[in-house]
């Protein structure tokens, strides 16, 4: 199937979604190759369908076990996520759109960047340091929640993170914690003070291009559909 924009702001994103459809209709395989986290709705009844996802990046296997549970109980697909809808009638297929989600995207590219972070401030691999279960997996996500519960999205027209907004978020209770007992956890891996790998990473020039995107998502309502060719 080929998607199709509604508005300009979404061309850009039509050659980073492939959709299959089954021959009845009614099951579709949804690939997500953005950098951003979609969620799925029905236009008329609300959110319709089976949503089974197949991530296929470390990172967005991360995302779905240990922040999004926490920040969504919707359907979604993550970048690098496979998802397989299965819907009651070829119309409920048809009416089912997707739209940016800024939430989790924006969690999503907190998570990264502080994985990032921490990772070159250990000089360790992220796949080392972010096992599942680790206090450092668990760190990271209790920080990315409590950078969107705390609105770091600040104003209509100036959105974005700076060096005070992810400061606050190192202060927050539960992400200081959780990242107190990251340190406390982890012997071998001498693990960053959470100032160091979350209040500075607003600093780190790479970065920049993450912040200039949600600002852009932000503002954009983008959604596309999925029609036939």
């Amino acid at each position: 199937m080929e998607p199709t924009a509604q508005t300009d702001e979404e061309l850009q994103f039509l050659d980073d979604i492939v959709i299959c459809s089954s021959s009845d209709g009614t099951s579709r395989l949804f690939i997500n190759n953005s950098d951003v986290v979609w969620y799925f709705t029905a236009a008329e009844t609300g959110e319709s369908g089976n949503y089974v996802p197949y991530p296929t990046d470390d990172g967005s296997e991360r995302f779905r076990d240990e922040i999004a549970p926490s920040l969504a109980t919707y359907a979604y697909m993550a970048p690098d996520d496979q998802v397989v809808a299965v819907y009651r009638t070829l119309e409920d297929a048809e009416s089912t759109q997707w739209y940016i989600d800024r939430k989790l995207s924006t969690a999503l590219a907190l998570q990264t960047i502080f994985e990032d972070r921490v990772e070159a401030l250990t000089q360790s691999t992220v796949v080392r340091l972010f096992a599942q279960g680790s206090a450092a997996r668990k760190a990271v996500a209790a920080c990315a929640v409590a950078g969107v519960n705390a609105g770091v999205l600040v104003g209509e027209n100036d959105v974005g993170f700076n060096a005070d907004t992810l400061g606050a978020i190192a202060g927050e209770a539960s992400c200081a914690s959780a990242w107190l007992t990251a340190e406390q956890a982890n012997s071998e891996i001498r693990f960053p003070k959470v100032t160091a790998a979350v209040g500075s990473a607003a600093e780190v020039g790479e970065h920049a291009s993450f912040w200039a995107k949600i600002g852009e998502y932000a503002q954009l309502g983008c959604r596309i559909m999925p029609r036939g060719c």
